[in-house]
């Protein structure tokens, strides 16, 4: 016997991100702190390149990181 359940797929259009800028200087450290949802993977995913920014652009040692 199979079973099919009812699957659902719900999409939402959310800006993450909508209007950061920050520079962290050579050798510092900087924590990302925030609610859920609020934005720190996406973050996270868009500075190593894994999600490509819709707008603008993350530099990374001076270099745009998507080819990093």
């Amino acid at each position: 016997m199979k079973r099919l359940g009812r699957r659902e797929r719900i999409v939402r259009e959310i800006e993450a991100l909508k209007g950061v800028s920050f520079e962290v200087e050579h050798g510092k450290v900087l924590g990302v702190v925030g609610a859920n949802g609020a934005g720190k993977s996406t973050l996270v995913r868009t500075i190593a390149g894994i999600l490509p920014p819709t707008t603008g652009r993350i530099e990374v040692d001076g270099r745009v990181s998507t080819l990093l």
